[in-house]
């Protein structure tokens, strides 16, 4: 039997600190999206400047137009987002709240589409090769929403509930070049129709 209990979990402290270390790449990301869709705008300009234009004369501006949009939306839709600052677990699902700039987003167990990936950094040396520390222990994945750091009793949560559901569960080791210990990688899907 699924765990019938609602748990909300505060992220504010792990969630600042994210931020705080990914706003240059947040903010690179959206200057390179804006210089991109101006490269775009100047291919339109292009365009339009003389209509009467050959069909050959037309593929350079027209690639600008292409490339720039298309790379501008590639740019934006991966560039990492400010973490939620709560998360909550409840018997039919779960929540990433408090999201800045953004709403919440609801996930529910019995969902066909569910896929919830879970990456453990706990055995990994608690700073990188460049003497930074290492800011994670277990981060959340779920599509549409931005990566959260969660306790490890969230963790726990996650995997009692995929149990209790019968839930598709698949482990993976992913090994890092420096060090001698991979990252585990949980993944939750949807039961098998």
């Amino acid at each position: 039997m699924a765990p019938d209990v609602s748990r909300r979990f505060d992220l504010t402290e792990a969630a600042t600190l994210t931020d705080r270390y990914t706003r240059y790449k947040r903010g690179l990301s959206t200057a390179m999206s804006i210089f991109l869709i101006g490269f775009g705008v100047f291919g339109v300009v292009l365009l339009s400047v003389d209509p009467k234009r050959g069909l050959i004369s037309w593929v350079g501006p027209l690639v600008v137009v292409v490339v720039g949009f298309a790379t501008a939306a590639f740019v934006w839709h991966f560039s990492p987002r400010p973490s939620p600052r709560t998360l909550l677990m409840e018997p039919d699902g779960f929540s990433l709240q408090d999201i800045p700039n953004s709403k919440s987003r609801t996930y529910r167990w019995d969902d066909p589409e569910l896929k919830v990936t879970l990456f453990d950094f706990r055995g990994l040396p608690k700073t990188w090769p460049d003497g930074s520390p290492t800011l994670v222990d277990i981060v959340l994945q779920v599509r549409g929403a931005p990566h959260a750091q969660i306790p490890d009793e969230a963790y726990e949560l996650f995997l009692r509930q995929a149990h209790a559901r019968g839930l598709r569960l698949s482990r993976h080791q992913e090994g890092i070049a420096w060090s001698p210990t991979p990252i585990l990688k949980l993944t939750i899907r949807a039961k098998l129709s």
